[in-house]
């Protein structure tokens, strides 16, 4: 593809990104993170991702493993363009390998890397999701088309 026809890194992530619908799965044996986390979710729900971080990163400093923590605070992050720290929280999701957020989690790492001016680990983080057998593959295809 010639450049004249590639996008930038911003019409790219307007183009592709969404936000995650929510999905609870709660496995904590503390009731009080399990409350905070049914909490935190509704406020981001409703788009409140200031008061959504808050409660995540109580629920983050009690147990910095949580999965379902660690990736909505990337998500709300991403949402108040405070990129390398929601990067930050898909790497610990992505780290814990085997979780039902592994492949959203390898998704929006490559918006933050775009949003950070890494494209070529953008690149990179595409061109592994698009190898894959993941949802995104169609999408992550696309993008690698429009970014080289």
């Amino acid at each position: 593809m010639n450049n004249q026809s590639a996008y930038s890194n911003d019409k790219v992530f307007s183009n592709y990104y969404k936000p995650y619908n929510v999905v609870i799965n709660t496995r904590s044996s503390d009731i009080m993170i399990d409350n905070l986390l049914v909490t935190a979710l509704k406020s981001y729900e409703t788009k409140d991702y200031r008061t959504a971080l808050t409660l995540f990163k109580q629920i983050l400093d009690k147990d910095s493993t949580n999965i379902t923590g660690n990736f909505y605070s990337g998500i709300s992050n991403i949402e108040i363009n405070e990129y390398s720290k929601a990067n930050k929280n898909f790497s610990r999701v992505l780290k814990h390998k085997n979780n039902l957020f592994i492949e959203q989690s390898e998704w929006y790492l490559g918006f933050c890397y775009l949003m950070t001016n890494e494209k070529e680990k953008a690149l990179k983080q595409f061109h592994v999701i698009a190898q894959g057998n993941s949802f995104y593959k169609t999408k992550a295809l696309e993008i690698i088309n429009r970014l080289e």
